[in-house]
């Protein structure tokens, strides 16, 4: 009897493993840059690569196809917080000390296919939170905010402890605090589908929860998450020590239910971002990510997971 019931265990245990396991396939993998890089970010439609020097002071734009670059800012510090919008512009922020010693944030647009540039948002002083919404883009300031049209749908930012949310419009935006007994929050962002908000509790884990605050899982300790399909999170490894620089980190694909993850790039590497290139009605879904490698130049991996 014991032994009987022992094979159903087990047998129940390789069908539950089985039920969790993914097919990961690396389509493709490319090199982007040949020098220095980080901070990369992809465009929706990953024609271009938007990426820093070391010390964020310059901001370049690269053509994937022809590798032929542009500078899009030397001052200011704009590779920060550098974004590319789902219009395909690309919207940053400097920053500018007043003889105060105040420390203050301006916004700016840059339209690739024209390149031409704008101000669109007048320096002010405090927090200015570069936030891609699911129609659109904000830049979202402690004092006054701007949007790229009338509604420009779901979208997430943290401030401090805090996960803020809002739909159509910045002003419409909702706190909560999320997680108890952090720090502070970071890299809050809504699933494609909407259904699914993830963010970094500083000590305490990368959540996924529900529209209903719900908990669905703590990953675990990762940094600059980011959407793969509805379902998939990529993120870089958190090893919360004193490493330097490339040491002890990589990347790694991971399930938003918590129920599988898998090394995609070995150790060294940094600084992972993720575009959804599609998602099939039975879940498997397309994406490509970028990342700074050991060497500090950028490549790009285009996976399709399938459920």
């Amino acid at each position: 009897m014991k032994k009987s019931l022992t094979m159903a265990a087990a047998l129940a245990l390789a069908g539950a493993v089985c039920a969790q396991a993914q097919t990961v396939t690396v389509l493709s993998t490319a090199q982007l840059t040949d020098s220095a890089a980080f901070f990369p970010q992809l465009s929706p439609d990953g024609t271009r690569l938007l990426y820093s020097n070391t010390e964020a002071s310059r901001l370049t734009l690269r053509d994937v196809a022809t590798g032929g670059e542009t500078v899009v800012c030397g001052t200011g510090f704009p590779g920060f917080d550098a974004r590319f919008a789902p219009n395909g512009k690309v919207y940053y922020i400097t920053q500018s000390r007043s003889q105060g010693n105040l420390i203050y944030r301006t916004g700016h647009e840059y339209d690739p296919r024209t390149g031409r540039g704008r101000t669109v948002l007048k320096a002010q002083h405090g927090a200015v939170r570069p936030v891609e919404c699911s129609r659109g883009f904000a830049l979202v300031g402690e004092s006054r905010s701007w949007a790229t049209g009338g509604n420009v749908g779901l979208g997430a930012y943290t401030a401090g402890a805090q996960v803020v949310t809002f739909r159509g419009k910045p002003k419409f935006a909702s706190a909560m605090t999320p997680v108890s007994g952090t720090v502070g929050c970071l890299w809050a962002s809504y699933s494609p589908d909407g259904t699914k908000l993830m963010f970094e509790a500083a000590a305490k884990g990368l959540y996924v929860i529900d529209l209903k605050r719900h908990t669905i899982t703590n990953l675990g300790f990762f940094l600059m998450p980011s959407w793969l399909g509805n379902d998939y999170v990529v993120a870089m490894t958190n090893n919360n020590s004193a490493v330097r620089h490339f040491n002890g980190y990589k990347i790694v694909l991971l399930k938003a239910d918590g129920k599988y993850s898998r090394d995609i790039a070995p150790e060294g590497h940094i600084q992972p971002s993720c575009r959804t290139v599609s998602v099939a009605p039975d879940g498997t879904a397309v994406g490509r990510v970028v990342y700074t490698t050991s060497h500090g130049t950028v490549s790009m991996q285009q996976i399709e997971v399938k459920p």
